[in-house]
C-alpha cells in the first residue's frame, strides 16, 4: 500500500454517530494524528454499535484499515484534518461523503452487503494515495 498509517488509542476512538448517510459539515476538534508512511495497521474493530471514526491527513487515512460485519451498517465519522479536502468513498457499498473540506467532518454510513466479502475506501480526490480497506466478517 502506497500510503499507511499508525494507529495509536485516539485512532480507535468509536462513535454512536447517527444512521444519516450524511451529516452538515462541522469543525473538527480532534487533534492531528502522527502517520508513518509505509507502515501498515491491524484491523481496527468496530463497536457493537457499528460506528468507526478515520481521519484524513497528509494524504493518508489513519485508520487504514476497519473491520464490520455482513449484512449490517458500519456509521463512519470521516475527519479530515489536513490542510485540502478529501472525500471517504467504498464504492462496492455506495457510501459516499463527496468533498470535505480540511478542519471539517462528515458522518457517512456504509452499508455492508451480506455476500459483499472485504471492501475498500478511497479518497476519489487522491485515489493512488489515500486508500484503505473493511474487513468483513
Amino acid at each position: 500500500m502506497a500510503c499507511g498509517s499508525s494507529t495509536s488509542s485516539s485512532d480507535r476512538t468509536s462513535t454512536a454517530a447517527a444512521k444519516a448517510p450524511a451529516a452538515a459539515q462541522t469543525p473538527s476538534s480532534t487533534a492531528p494524528h502522527a502517520t508513518t508512511p509505509g507502515a501498515s495497521s491491524a484491523a481496527v474493530p468496530t463497536a457493537a454499535s457499528g460506528a468507526a471514526t478515520v481521519t484524513a491527513k497528509d494524504f493518508s487515512f489513519s485508520p487504514d484499515k476497519l473491520a464490520a460485519r455482513e449484512g449490517r451498517t458500519l456509521n463512519v465519522t470521516f475527519q479530515n484534518n489536513g490542510s485540502v479536502s478529501h472525500t471517504f468513498k467504498t464504492p462496492l457499498s455506495g457510501a459516499d461523503s463527496g468533498s470535505v473540506v480540511a478542519g471539517t467532518n462528515r458522518t457517512v454510513a456504509v452499508a455492508i452487503p451480506a455476500d459483499s466479502g472485504d471492501l475498500y475506501f478511497r479518497c476519489e480526490i487522491h485515489p493512488s494515495a489515500m486508500k484503505g480497506e473493511i474487513s468483513v466478517d
